[in-house]
């Protein structure tokens, strides 16, 4: 027993070195920072930044702006990629559909942000759509009111594949007898569904939930810099934060 754990021990010490070097000790060093001025020699003002941050409407504007397109789009992909996921799931349809799912993770951040600023700029095929096939006027999808639909869009389209795979791997863990067992008291799909899906997938919901809701800074700040002039209403709290570390 005591010869196991040691083995334990010694298989987990190369990850575990890599998260607390890579991981614990960035995020240490960065509250501490934080908590200093700067340009002050790096004096210790414990929480005074941080009563600045939130007395700065630009920065609470941001937030809320974070918050919302968070969570609308974690709820949007939690759903589109549970629903594709069942239907791939019920179809074995996973060798048509996998590398559509994974192409946006195989795609540099960059590059992804510069297929949406070419779609949805002043003269993109977005825009193309609306006044020459439906006559409407022109929509401003970088610096106006709507242009949080593209940052939503783009947030989907890029976290979607790897949810599909999670709830696909999830799907194929529930056991078939329990799934008959079932069905021998109710045949509704929705019954199927409540009580016998969703609990057995519960812990990669967390998962699934978790991983975009901690990614939603890159994509949209790229996207929204093509558009020189970003509106308050589209700020974001990398936008904010780029802003007030290196510009001003």
């Amino acid at each position: 027993m005591i010869h196991s754990r040691k083995w334990l021990v010694l298989l987990l010490l190369p990850g575990l070195t890599g998260f607390i070097f890579f991981w614990v000790y960035p995020v240490l060093s960065g509250v501490y920072i934080s908590m200093t001025n700067y340009l002050d020699g790096g004096k210790f003002v414990f929480l005074h930044n941080y009563i600045q941050l939130f007395q700065n409407k630009v920065f609470l504007k941001a937030l809320l702006n974070t918050f919302c397109i968070t969570t609308v789009g974690v709820s949007l992909i939690m759903v589109i990629s549970f629903i594709i996921a069942y239907y791939i799931w019920k179809t074995l349809t996973v060798h048509r559909l996998l590398k559509v799912v994974l192409l946006p993770l195989a795609v540099a951040t960059v590059a992804i942000s510069f297929v949406w600023e070419t779609l949805f700029n002043s003269n993109g095929d977005i825009n193309k759509l609306f006044t020459e096939i439906l006559g409407l006027s022109s929509i401003n999808w970088q610096s106006g009111a709507l242009s949080y639909i593209p940052i939503l869009l783009l947030y989907i389209w890029r976290y979607i594949g790897i949810d599909i795979i999670v709830f696909v791997a999830a799907l194929n863990t529930i056991s078939t007898e329990i799934i008959q067992a079932f069905l021998l008291d109710s045949k509704s799909k929705l019954k199927q569904m409540y009580y016998v899906f969703i609990p057995g997938i519960v812990p990669q919901t967390i998962f699934v939930f978790l991983y975009p809701s901690c990614i939603v800074c890159g994509y949209p700040k790229i996207f929204l810099r093509y558009g020189r002039t970003i509106r308050l209403n589209s700020y974001i709290c990398c936008n904010t934060l780029l802003q007030t570390v290196f510009e001003n």
